[in-house]
């Protein structure tokens, strides 16, 4: 997929200015995203394979996907990015909003 491609994707579904974007709606797309366009591009989820002998920590899993991002074709690393950013950013909004929530109620969501 193009750049232009991933971008009319992305405006199509949240708007330019990406105001339909809420957690939810983002770990949808994403997650249809890698379906389609994924290692697999069947509609299958490609299982993540982390060698033994690799990264044991998520902070490791992500210093390796970010070393070979830099070796990627550049359109690939910009939408690669682009969508590592976006998940970070929307699943921790996800979970101020939960936070948020909870403290508003009498009784705790997670329990």
């Amino acid at each position: 997929m193009t750049l232009e491609q991933f971008r009319e994707l992305v405006h199509a579904e949240f708007g330019p200015g990406m105001e339909r974007a809420t957690p939810a709606h983002v770990h949808e797309f994403l997650t249809r995203v890698y379906r389609e366009f994924g290692p697999q591009g069947n509609g299958e989820a490609a299982p993540i394979q982390i060698p033994p002998d690799s990264a044991k920590t998520f902070e490791q899993v992500v210093a390796g996907f970010l070393a070979r991002v830099l070796d990627l074709p550049t359109e690939q690393a910009v939408i690669q990015l682009w969508i590592f950013a976006c998940e970070m950013h929307y699943a921790r909004l996800g979970e101020q909003y939960s936070q948020d929530l909870n403290e508003l109620l009498p009784f705790d969501l997670h329990e």
